[in-house]
């Protein structure tokens, strides 16, 4: 039950750094309105597991219009 209760929490607390970051890369490509698709894991972990503690993930995966490729790549960040 330990180990259950570790990796639970360990995914928890991964999980929860990249939907931060996420939430970061949203609001930016919003703020330059580039259309986005947050796609397998992190939509996944959400919206059919409905918490993000289930669904390990290592990285965030999201889809964009070729034509905004370039826009996306010349956004300065703080």
């Amino acid at each position: 039950m330990q180990t259950l209760r570790t990796t639970y929490l360990d995914v928890a607390g991964m999980n929860t750094r990249l939907y931060s970051s996420l939430t970061k890369v949203l609001k930016v490509l919003q703020n330059e309105d580039i259309p986005v698709i947050v796609l397998k894991g992190a939509h996944i972990a959400k919206v059919v597991y409905g918490n993000i503690a289930i669904r390990p993930m290592s990285d965030i995966d999201i889809m964009v219009k070729e034509e905004d490729l370039h826009s996306i790549f010349t956004i300065q960040c703080a």
